[in-house]
């Protein structure tokens, strides 16, 4: 038996692992019945007072009631006014600043239920308080009102037009004004939101048709061709070679059913100033303006900022800097047993005496000991010194090594937060600062144009340390990798340190950073040094048994689609279930297909500002607890100092995943003692093997062939296929 009508929630009960149950009155009933919503059903939960059209299957719930179980729930809109006194009185939008059940009987009682609704809808909150209620408590009111009111809007928009309804939310917090009206206007505004896959262009098409706007409409030809700019941006392409983008574009424009050429697309397009035309090396590219300003601004920055000179100070002269710097080496010397070596020392005065700088080397060349002694001179001419990484473990680790202040160094994200906020904690953009960023190839175009802006046009220094080996940021575009090679002041160290110049973890690095193929010994028990593990049928075995033995000992892997057999959201859940399974009387958190159980290694995936939570962090799961039907997930990050309480929707929003693997990406900027590398990817690459080999400390297993080993040595690095139009100049 089937259930099909509109119901008014009458109250929720979030499950345990996502979804709820609910009761609710069916249209021209007086008693509540039950329903139940899995967790991927609807926007999401319903919300007492809301009116939702519910359509499921009708299921036994005891003696005396039937049960909906709802395979399709849609967020109906307001209430009319035969609803509004329930809705104001029972919706939990409206709870928390003295608005009560008792006070929206009254507001209904004195102005009237149709007029009320009418001066909700026009946000007319003067007019609601001269019905003796107080003009912050009308305005709450109406600020409530209309954010349910584009939620409902939007999602009724997108349900009718068939479009993924989870888009609501993200498209909510992007729009906060006449959303549904803006897409109307223009449906392929959605192409900036949506996964670059044909069939979403050809439902923004069916969508932009119902509003009369037809495939020759110039809003469509202007949507094909950012289509195509969306898709290349998918692979981290800044800029797409003018042929390769008019063969997409004419492609796009057949699909959608337009007799339009790509030409006249891009003529229209070029002419709305939503692309522009890049030369480089001889070949003409198409570039997304707003991917152009990103890229031009941060060149600009960077040149402008190069050419401002440092103020005088103690330390001014170049023969008197070099004096102190060689004086601080004897000191190290005298103390540590060594001290800085030449090419070390050139660094140290680069540092100090230029506004934009690099620092490269892989590991073993001393670019800490470097760091250390920039940090430590820089306080001795009263230089304020903050230190920045993308990650928080590279953050941490660059503090603990160069025993810098803990309010100076902080992940990029942080530093942003905090300077947006005008925290006193922040960067001073006046006190002309020296910024040393570690791991920057992690960082991408975008993240970097955003903190130069922070500044103002305020002088600052920037040393950016990093490993060009590496892989490049996840983020689109170039950055770093570009920098290296313009001719910005740049300090290459290649000495290694003699311990280290012997391990079987430097050398392997070394061969794999020039390209050379070579074997390696099979894994037989072995506590340091890098090794093979061929021919394991299971995955899943092999890793529980190295977690036995190593204990936390990391997994990384090439994929996170579940496509594929080694890929994270395939094997963890394996993983878990055999490392950590549910135990009796512990309760667990279900986001989509993930389950979370007390003990589990965790990642965020997301960037958060406001909850503080960005892409990469990984940490455990402490407890999960549920209180009055709402569970929440008690995650205790790595290097943080509090234990952050979860709800579903906050696990949701940081993409909180299993992390008994990773996905080599994710690792950049994290360090582990032991740690094992699934090979089995034919795309895995030579910086891709660099970086997941050089995250460990003692002891590297990889798991595949020698073969499958020395194929990713053979591949090019992927950074050299990415097309970027940064191009800095320092003059």
């Amino acid at each position: 038996m089937t259930f099909e009508g509109i119901v008014e929630v009458t109250s929720v009960f979030p499950g345990p692992i996502g979804g709820c149950a609910f009761w609710a009155k069916a249209e021209g009933k007086k008693r509540s019945s039950p329903f139940k919503v899995k967790y991927n059903v609807g926007i999401r939960n319903p919300r007492p007072g809301e009116i939702w059209e519910v359509k499921g299957q009708v299921r036994d719930y005891d003696q005396y009631n039937k049960q909906v179980v709802v395979h399709s729930a849609n967020f109906k809109g307001l209430p009319t006014d035969h609803y509004v006194t329930r809705f104001l009185g029972v919706h939990p939008n409206f709870r928390g600043f003295g608005f009560g059940e008792k006070s929206a009987i009254k507001l209904v009682a004195d102005i009237g239920a149709p007029e009320l609704v009418k001066l909700l809808n026009n946000s007319d909150w003067k007019s609601i308080s001269d019905a003796r209620i107080s003009e912050s408590k009308a305005q709450r009111i109406c600020e409530e009102w209309h954010d349910l009111k584009e939620e409902t809007d939007l999602a009724t928009f997108l349900c009718e037009n068939k479009l993924d309804a989870e888009l609501a939310r993200q498209i909510i917090r992007l729009c906060k004004f006449d959303t549904v009206e803006r897409l109307k206007r223009n449906p392929y505004a959605l192409v900036a939101l949506s996964n670059s896959e044909p069939k979403t262009l050809k439902t923004i098409a069916t969508v932009a048709k119902a509003q009369r706007i037809e495939s020759t409409d110039e809003r469509a030809l202007i949507g094909c061709v950012e289509f195509a700019m969306y898709k290349e941006l998918k692979y981290g392409h800044t800029i797409t070679e003018l042929s390769t983008a008019t063969a997409h574009i004419k492609t796009y424009l057949e699909m959608i059913g337009s007799t339009k050429s790509a030409k006249t697309a891009i003529k229209v397009a070029l002419a709305s100033k939503v692309v522009c035309v890049f030369e480089g090396d001889g070949v003409t590219y198409l570039q997304a303006i707003s991917l152009a300003y990103i890229e031009q601004s941060v060149e600009k920055s960077l040149a402008s900022l190069h050419k401002i000179q440092i103020q005088d100070d103690l330390l001014s002269s170049q023969k008197q800097l070099s004096t102190r710097i060689e004086q601080y080496s004897v000191e190290h010397e005298s103390v540590h047993g060594w001290g800085l070596v030449e090419k070390q020392c050139q660094a140290v005065e680069m540092a100090l005496t230029n506004r934009v700088s690099l620092l490269s080397g892989y590991g073993g060349t001393g670019k800490t000991a470097v760091l250390k002694a920039i940090y430590d001179l820089a306080q001795e001419m009263g230089v304020v010194v903050h230190v920045a990484a993308l990650a928080g473990k590279a953050a941490n680790r660059a503090k603990q090594s160069i025993r810098a202040e803990d309010d100076k160094v902080s992940t990029i994200h942080t530093m942003i937060k905090l300077m947006e906020g005008g925290s006193r904690f922040g960067v001073d953009i006046c006190s002309d600062p020296l910024l040393i960023i570690d791991e920057s190839s992690m960082i991408d175009i975008s993240l970097i144009c955003k903190l130069i802006k922070l500044f103002q046009g305020n002088p600052f220094r920037l040393l950016l340390v990093g490993d060009s080996a590496q892989l490049p940021p996840i983020g689109f575009g170039l950055f770093w990798h570009k920098l290296v090679e313009s001719n910005a002041p740049h300090t290459r160290l290649t000495q290694v340190h003699r311990m280290l110049a012997g391990s079987a973890l430097h050398q392997c690095a070394m061969k794999i950073r020039n390209g050379e193929i070579h074997k390696l010994p099979v894994y037989q028990g072995e506590k340091e040094g890098v090794y093979l593990m061929p021919h394991v049928a299971d995955y899943v075995t092999a890793i529980v048994k190295l977690r036995k033995i190593f204990g936390n000992c990391m997994v990384l892997t090439s994929y996170a689609s579940n496509r594929f057999k080694s890929s994270t959201k395939t094997l963890n859940p394996l993983v878990q279930t055999r490392v950590n399974p549910l135990r009796e009387g512990e309760f667990l958190m279900r986001i989509g297909t993930t389950r979370l159980h007390k003990r589990d290694p965790v990642l965020a995936t997301k960037n958060v500002h406001s909850m503080g939570i960005f892409n990469g962090m990984t940490g455990i799961v402490k407890t999960i607890e549920c209180l009055d039907g709402k569970v929440t997930c008690h995650v205790k990050f790595d290097d943080e100092p509090m234990v952050n309480i979860l709800s579903q929707e906050d696990c949701w929003e940081i993409g909180l995943r299993l992390a008994y693997l990773i996905t080599i990406h994710k690792s950049q900027g994290s360090e582990y003692d032991n740690c094992a590398i699934l090979m089995d990817s034919p795309h895995l690459e030579r910086s891709g093997i660099y970086t997941a080999l050089t995250r460990t400390k003692k002891l590297c297993i990889l798991i595949g062939t020698n073969e499958q080993y020395n194929n990713a040595i053979r591949r090019p690095p992927s950074y050299e296929a990415i097309r970027s139009g940064f191009a800095p100049v320092f003059e």
